[in-house]
C-alpha cells in the first residue's frame, strides 16, 4: 500500500467541497449479502460489490497526506462520493480508451523509463488480489470521473472592463451595516412598516433582545457572498443613504432589512496593465470555483443518495 500511495500521487483528484452525508451507518460487507445492496444513488440499488469497489478505489487512488490510514468514517463518505461521480460519468458517456489506460498505467509503473509487465502483474495481483485487467477497469472508471471533474471546473468566463472594475470596488469597499432577519417576506414587511422611520428604528436596535445586529466592516464582495444576491440588489443598497431601511430582500436563509451605515473604498487607484489581468484571472478563478460549486450540489442533490441502515 506504501508503494502504491507514491505511485497514485499524479493522478489524486480534489473537491473543493466538503462531502457530508447524514446518518451513520456501518456496512456489513460479507459475501453472503450479494444480492442485497447497502443504498441508493439516482434511485437505484447500489449493490455490496459496488461499494465495496468503490471503497478499495478511494483507498487506492485517494492516498491520505503523508501516508496516514483513511478513518473508517471518511473513508464510508468517500465511497459514497465516488458512486455517485462513476454513475454520473457513465451517464455523460465519458470515455476513457485503452491506450489513455496503458499510458497511466506506464506512467504509475515506469518510473525509472522502464516499464516491466510481469512485475505490474505480479504486484497488483499480490498487494489488491485481483488480476491486471479487474485493475485497469477501476483505473479506467477512476479516470472517467478525472474527466468529469475536469470538465466542470474548466468553465471560462469573460468580463467586461465594467464588470471588472465594479468587482474591484467590491473587493476594496467596506460597509457597517445593521439588519433584521426574517423568515418570511411578511413578517419583514411588518417590520418595515412600523420602523421605516429611521428613530423607531434605532429605538428598536436599543432595545434589549433588539432583533436588529451590527455587522462590520465587511467587504461589499463578502457581504454579496454571504446574502447571496447579485449586483443590482447590492448596487440598490449602496445606494440608500444611513439614514434609509430596505425594503425586505431575500437572501438565502430568508428576508432581510438593511441598513447601510457606512462605506468606505480602500483602493488607492484604479487597476491598470498587469495588475488589470492579473485580477481578471482570478475572478475567472473564482467564477470557475463557483460554478463547480453549483454543478457539484446539484449533482449531489439529483443524485439523492439513501444508505440503507443494515446493523
Amino acid at each position: 500500500m506504501k508503494t502504491m500511495r507514491r505511485l497514485v500521487g499524479p493522478i489524486i483528484w480534489i473537491i473543493v467541497l466538503s462531502f457530508i452525508f447524514y446518518g451513520g451507518t456501518s456496512f456489513l460487507l460479507g459475501t453472503d449479502k450479494e444480492s442485497l445492496g447497502v443504498g441508493r444513488v439516482f434511485g437505484k440499488i447500489v449493490t455490496f460489490k459496488e461499494f465495496r469497489d468503490a471503497m478499495r478505489s478511494v483507498e487506492v487512488f485517494m492516498p491520505q497526506p503523508d501516508e496516514a490510514k483513511w478513518q473508517y468514517e471518511d473513508l464510508e463518505n468517500a465511497a459514497w462520493q465516488q458512486v455517485v461521480l462513476e454513475r454520473e460519468a457513465a451517464k455523460e458517456y465519458i470515455q476513457v480508451n485503452d491506450t489513455e489506460v496503458r499510458d497511466e498505467i506506464k506512467k504509475l509503473f515506469g518510473g525509472d523509463g522502464a516499464f516491466n509487465p510481469e512485475f505490474y502483474q505480479q504486484w497488483v495481483e499480490n498487494n489488491f488480489k485481483e488480476n491486471a485487467r479487474q485493475f485497469e477497469e477501476r483505473l479506467r472508471r477512476f479516470l472517467a470521473v478525472q474527466k468529469l471533474l475536469d470538465e466542470h471546473r474548466k468553465i471560462s468566463t469573460a468580463f467586461s472592463e465594467a464588470e471588472v472594475d465594479q468587482a474591484y470596488a467590491n473587493e476594496n469597499t467596506e460597509l457597517n451595516v445593521e439588519y433584521a432577519s426574517f423568515d418570511s417576506e411578511k413578517e419583514a414587511a411588518d417590520f418595515h412598516d412600523a420602523h421605516a422611520e429611521i428613530s423607531t428604528w434605532e429605538k428598536a436596535r436599543d432595545q434589549t433582545d433588539s432583533e436588529i445586529n451590527k455587522l462590520g466592516p465587511i467587504s461589499v464582495h463578502t457581504y454579496m457572498r454571504i446574502l447571496q444576491i447579485d449586483q443590482d440588489a447590492m448596487s440598490t443598497l449602496l445606494a440608500q443613504s444611513a439614514d434609509q431601511i430596505s425594503s425586505p430582500i431575500k437572501t438565502l436563509s430568508g428576508f432581510q432589512l438593511i441598513r447601510i451605515i457606512s462605506q468606505e473604498n480602500h483602493a488607492a487607484e484604479p487597476l491598470t496593465g498587469d495588475e488589470r489581468q492579473a485580477f481578471q484571472e482570478k475572478l475567472a478563478t473564482q467564477a470557475s470555483q463557483s460554478s463547480f460549486i453549483d454543478w457539484w450540489a446539484a449533482l449531489l442533490k439529483r443524485a439523492s443518495v439513501e444508505k440503507f441502515d443494515l446493523e
